[in-house]
């Protein structure tokens, strides 16, 4: 299993291990809990509208030049 911090990494095209991911998620109320919180916390830090609005500009400076 290709577990992290705040989810479960599932082999591209391999529906079978999309389905093991979801249950090792889902059996287990503290796991998805934490796993939970972890996603939140980084969508938090890494995805405010700041940051994003920083990454757009850059990408349209980049285009720019």
């Amino acid at each position: 299993m290709h577990q992290a911090q705040n989810g479960y990494l599932a082999q591209p095209f391999v529906i079978e291990d999309l389905a093991q991911g979801i249950s090792w998620v889902l059996e287990d109320t503290e796991r998805h809990s934490k796993l939970s919180n972890r996603a939140r916390e980084k969508v938090e830090q890494e995805f405010t509208l700041d940051i994003q609005a920083q990454r757009y500009s850059s990408i349209y400076q980049e285009q720019l030049s």
